[in-house]
């Protein structure tokens, strides 16, 4: 009898990444599964009931629906779908790297696939973005005057998922200084 798909796990997998895959089904042993635009699959291993499969989504992987099928000498399954989405974003750099409690900073986050991109609460600081681009994310960092001082982990999310983390240091108020009086009587 010809294979049949019933399932593949993970359903998903963003550009530039290595996702281990198992498909299930019917009729299975000695399958190969058909090529996928901007995936180089491998199947590792066949069972009666299940695929076990390496799909390596190129960086460049146009995103979208891909019809996967598995082939065996009896025929071709139906289509199950696998979603290639864009890839995850990633921060190199924010700037200033620090703030003082009850301050206004602005920030400057870069990275790559930051179109879109929300920046992840931050505690004792209230967040609002100004601009997106694919490699950059100007905000406004609100530093609470009650905010504890120290490191924050500071990721990006979008729709691919979330980045690594950046750190950005709150710091005590500065003290007001008083240089002089006058008059002095």
């Amino acid at each position: 009898s010809a294979p049949t798909l019933t399932t593949i796990a993970p359903v998903a997998g963003n550009d530039g990444v290595t996702v281990p895959v198992i498909l299930t089904g019917t009729n299975l042993t000695g399958a190969t599964l058909n090529a996928i635009a901007g995936v180089t699959v491998t199947v590792t291993a066949t069972t009666a009931t299940q695929i076990n499969a390496t799909f390596v989504i190129a960086a460049n992987a146009a995103v979208g629906a891909r019809n996967v099928t598995a082939t065996t000498p009896a025929g071709t399954s139906n289509a199950v779908i696998f979603t290639v989405n864009a890839a995850a974003p990633t921060l190199t750099t924010i700037a200033p790297v620090s703030g003082n409690d009850g301050v206004i900073v602005p920030v400057i986050l870069t990275g790559t696939n930051l179109t879109g991109g929300t920046v992840d609460a931050i505690a004792g600081v209230t967040i609002a973005i100004t601009n997106t681009t694919a490699t950059q994310i100007d905000a406004v960092f609100i530093i609470a005057s009650n905010a504890a001082v120290g490191a924050r982990n500071v990721t990006v999310t979008t729709a691919s998922g979330t980045s690594n983390a950046v750190t950005f240091t709150v710091n005590a108020a500065i003290a007001p200084t008083l240089t002089s009086i006058a008059p002095l009587s």
